[in-house]
C-alpha cells in the first residue's frame, strides 16, 4: 500500500512538472490592441481591467536594407496604465526584409529582459508596437499596441 501511495506521488509529481505555461488548464488568456491614448475594458478571469495606452516614446532604431534583405528594430518605452496602476515596458519592435512586422508570442517575450510584466495576478506583454501611419514616416500619428494577458 505505501508503495502504491508513493509511486502515485511520484507520478503526479512528473505529470506536473512535464506542462508547459500553455498546458495548464484553466489559464486565461486574451490580447488586446489599443492606440495611444486610448482606453479599453477588458475581463480577464472575471476580472474587469481598464486598460491605457498613455504613451510611447521611441528610444532608438537600427537595421539596414538590401537585396538580399535586412531588418529594422525600434526600441520604444511605453506606459500603460492598468485600473490605477501605471506599468512601463521597454520593448522592441522589429520588421524583416519584407516589411512584415514580427509580433512575439508568450514563448518570445518569457526569453526577454523585462519582457513580461504582473499586473494583480495577471502576466502582461507587449506582442507589437508601430506607428499607426508606418515606419519611417515623418509624421508617425499614435502608435498601436498589441498586448498579450493571461
Amino acid at each position: 500500500m505505501k508503495n502504491k501511495l508513493i509511486i502515485s506521488i511520484i507520478y503526479l509529481a512528473c505529470i506536473l512538472c512535464s506542462c508547459s505555461n500553455t498546458d495548464v488548464i484553466g489559464i486565461a488568456e486574451t490580447s488586446i490592441i489599443i492606440q495611444e491614448g486610448e482606453q479599453k475594458i477588458i475581463t480577464i478571469d472575471g476580472d474587469s481591467l481598464s486598460v491605457t495606452l498613455i504613451s510611447v516614446k521611441p528610444v532608438f532604431s537600427e537595421g539596414e536594407y538590401s537585396d538580399q534583405g535586412g531588418r529594422f528594430i525600434t526600441v520604444y518605452d511605453a506606459s500603460v496604465k492598468f485600473d490605477d496602476k501605471t506599468i512601463d515596458f521597454r520593448t522592441t519592435s522589429e520588421i524583416n526584409d519584407k516589411q512584415n512586422n514580427i509580433v512575439k508570442d508568450w514563448n518570445r517575450l518569457e526569453k526577454t529582459v523585462d519582457g513580461i510584466k504582473t499586473y494583480k495576478s495577471h502576466r502582461i506583454g507587449v506582442a507589437d508596437l508601430y506607428p499607426e501611419n508606418g515606419r519611417g514616416s515623418l509624421n508617425p500619428g499614435k502608435h498601436i499596441m498589441k498586448l498579450l494577458i493571461r
